[in-house]
């Protein structure tokens, strides 16, 4: 008998329509992503591209916002998935679907990846909040700024021309 085989029990097994379902939406987040880089790059650096600081700064703020917004969203989903995977003691949690029949882990190696989840769910909130903090910071380093003294530096006397 092979000890190498697992229980049917042991097993999560993969729905061939989530699947294709999977398949179609990696497709078109793909297309998406090569669009807004082609198109939406382009259009985000134009939109920057402003003579007013002031302008400049609010609309980088509103970047750095739009980030924060993400990795908060990841963070809740990262939270979400890690408190099934403690709840349940197993991974991948109760009624999850998966790409390909996956062995379903429990207890110790369980909880290790909710608590890995977690963890990243704490990281996305730190990231968070630091992409919230940076346009501040940048906006309080352009306000303190002072310009140096003008100071011309002469490394050598002037050339003096046969005509001048």
């Amino acid at each position: 008998m092979n000890s190498d085989r697992v229980e049917d029990s042991d097993m999560l097994h993969a729905d061939p329509s989530s699947q294709r379902q999977a398949f179609v939406l990696i497709c078109v987040l793909i297309v998406a992503g090569a669009l807004l880089q082609w198109l939406g790059l382009p259009a985000l650096m134009r939109w920057l591209t402003v003579a007013d600081n002031a302008v400049l700064l609010h609309r980088v703020g509103l970047v750095f916002d739009a980030l924060a917004a993400l990795m908060l969203l990841l963070s809740v989903y990262s939270g979400w998935y890690a408190s099934r995977i403690l709840r349940s003691h197993q991974f991948p949690p109760p009624h999850s679907w998966v790409l390909r029949d996956t062995r379903i882990m429990r207890d110790g190696a369980a909880r290790l990846r909710g608590w890995a989840m977690l963890v990243c769910a704490a990281a996305f909130i730190a990231l968070a909040m630091y992409a919230a903090i940076l346009p501040v910071r940048l906006q309080n380093l352009i306000r303190e700024h002072k310009p140096a003294p003008a100071r011309i530096l002469q490394i050598a006397p002037p050339i003096a021309t046969p005509h001048g």
